[in-house]
């Protein structure tokens, strides 16, 4: 991961959060926001993003 920290998952408070980008896993170029921030406890999955660091701002800005 990047040094950022990620806040724990907002439905089962779990801190085993992962990051994935389709365009990176599947080799295709970036077309959309594919980048998301997910929770590997639950599979709670944040909002996507054109790239990883916009997905973890993302996942960390949600209401309280």
């Amino acid at each position: 991961m990047s040094g950022v920290k990620l806040d724990p998952c907002p439905f089962c408070g779990g801190v085993n959060i992962a990051s994935d980008c389709f365009s990176a896993a599947f080799s295709v170029p970036v077309c959309s926001e594919d980048c998301f921030d997910y929770c590997k406890d639950c599979d709670a999955q944040g909002p996507a993003a054109t790239d990883i660091g916009t997905a973890h701002a993302r996942w960390n800005a949600r209401a309280a």
